[in-house]
């Protein structure tokens, strides 16, 4: 349980990294944190993990709990950077298609999803077209194509490995970033 958490509600980083089991009651009175890092853990309890965390700007999670990534919606009006991977292609498939493109306020997204099959590539470059306001995009084993790149022009850094899609097209329109 995360109750010891309870009276630190003027923490604005937390990373509770590599706990096998966290309990959101402790959480939802931390209302002033603006970092959150779950990375590696197995299983989240309890309900509206997110909803209280109005001013979490940063989020970071690798390789967790799939209902942590489903409650990421909570967080479209303040997240501005989300950093995630190395989840499964199962995980990944209803976020990448319906989550992500509601996400809006995102400026930095950072995506490892070498695991993901053909099937969900092909639905990528949608959601990533409705973030306009994206100045960082990293992400590998995902496909962008020419008309994404288009819609991304406050991009200011772009990292992206084993993207098949993108062409010379596209690249040019780097130039005029």
């Amino acid at each position: 349980s995360n109750r010891a958490l309870r009276p630190l509600t003027n923490l604005t980083k937390l990373d509770l990294s590599f706990n096998e089991k966290i309990n959101n009651e402790g959480l939802t009175s931390l209302t002033n944190l603006t970092f959150l890092s779950l990375n590696n853990v197995r299983k989240v309890t309890g309900h509206d993990l997110f909803t209280s965390l109005t001013r979490l700007t940063q989020l970071r999670l690798y390789d967790g709990a799939r209902s942590t990534l489903e409650k990421i919606i909570d967080l479209s009006a303040s997240l501005t950077s989300l950093v995630i991977g190395k989840y499964s292609p199962m995980k990944l498939n209803n976020f990448v298609c319906v989550t992500l493109r509601y996400l809006t306020n995102l400026t930095h997204l950072d995506i490892d999803t070498c695991m993901l099959e053909t099937y969900l590539k092909d639905t990528i470059p949608y959601p990533l077209m409705k973030l306009t306001k994206l100045t960082d995009l990293t992400f590998s084993g995902l496909f962008i194509n020419n008309e994404t790149l288009m819609t991304l022009t406050n991009l200011k850094s772009l990292n992206v490995v084993n993207s098949s899609k993108m062409d010379d097209i596209g690249l040019s329109h780097l130039r005029m970033l």
